[in-house]
């Protein structure tokens, strides 16, 4: 059976995994949403992006409170942290054969959305891990 969602537990120090999950892009067209996640059970969450056949033009972190509260996009600057399995750091702009992360501190929000654009059709594993 996949593990598709993070779990309640009342050990809180457990590291946690979701199955990747693969997405693909429709080449040049907008931000589309690759993955999200309820994030209430952990603390801090590591998104990676592991791109293949086009590069990435953007990526996008959304979060929310509650499931009835509005979106709210977060910037680079936000995230505790962020990068790429390259030499570069810009995550938007992600080059084919490689990956980008993004780390989260889940405090105060309930759901996190990624959402990536290509102007190629880029296809995409999401993987996401936390405690």
């Amino acid at each position: 059976m996949a593990n598709t969602k993070f779990q309640r537990l009342s050990y809180s120090a457990v590291y946690q995994q979701v199955d990747p999950v693969t997405a693909t892009l429709v080449a040049g067209a907008a931000a589309a949403v690759v993955a999200t996640f309820d994030i209430t059970p952990i603390k801090f969450i590591t998104v990676s992006l592991d791109v293949t056949i086009a590069a990435l033009t953007g990526v996008e972190v959304w979060v929310r409170g509650d499931t009835r509260a509005r979106w709210i996009q977060l910037t680079a600057d936000q995230l505790d942290g962020y990068g790429r399995s390259d030499t570069g750091t810009d995550i938007n702009s992600t080059p084919a054969g490689s990956a980008c992360f993004m780390m989260l501190n889940c405090i105060g929000w309930s759901d996190v959305m990624i959402k990536a654009k290509s102007a190629g059709a880029a296809k995409l594993s999401v993987t996401a891990g936390g405690q």
